[in-house]
């Protein structure tokens, strides 16, 4: 199964990311019971073959996982298609989120919008989580108003302007047409963002 746009969604009841909610416990509908998360792992996730990727901090690469598990969080649908692609992301970045391995803080749900530390990202790092937050977006068969807002304010927390925006959304389009694998896609997604402007 690759990691594109118009593959199976797998929904959820209708939710909101919650800035509100505790950093502990489970999502209120997420659980690693969720037939999203139960057809990725009983696939055996992405395929093991990965392109040479830049070396990414563990701290940056966890960020940017959160945000991605807030990106996927924010249209209140967990899409398998969606977990695949975090699944491929966190791999690629060799990073297991500190409240869990990656399938399970996905099914937890999002961190409050505030706990994303986003001001201890570089900016490599934010280019990078605002690729990767597009990379996700495509993945998805239907946009939202929701997913759009809560990008704009990915985006805002980023202090991104408009040629880097343009620039990353590119990049993000690309690898989506240019790779079916999740894993190889967020690799070669990588090595564009980290390559010298």
């Amino acid at each position: 199964m690759g990691c594109r746009r118009g593959a199976a969604l797998t929904p959820c009841r209708n939710l909101a990311v919650n800035t509100e909610q505790p950093t502990s416990g489970a999502h209120p509908v997420a659980s690693s019971e969720h037939p999203a998360l139960a057809e990725v792992a009983a696939n055996g996730g992405p395929p093991t073959a990965v392109a040479r990727t830049p070396a990414i901090v563990a701290d940056v690469g966890e960020i940017v996982f959160e945000i991605l598990v807030a990106v996927m969080w924010s249209d209140g649908e967990l899409a398998s298609v969606e977990v695949e692609c975090g699944r491929a992301a966190a791999d690629v970045m060799q990073i297991r989120p500190k409240r869990g391995g990656s399938l399970g803080a996905m099914a937890d749900g999002p961190l409050p919008f505030p706990a994303i530390a986003f001001d201890r990202v570089d900016a490599s790092g934010r280019r990078l989580a605002y690729a990767a937050a597009c990379w996700l977006d495509d993945a998805s068969e239907e946009t939202s108003d929701r997913r759009t807002s809560f990008l704009a304010a990915v985006r805002t927390k980023l202090d991104l302007n408009d040629e880097t925006v343009a620039r990353m959304r590119d990049l993000a389009s690309a690898v989506r047409a240019e790779f079916e694998d999740a894993r190889d896609a967020f690799a070669a997604l990588m090595q564009r963002v980290y390559s010298p402007l």
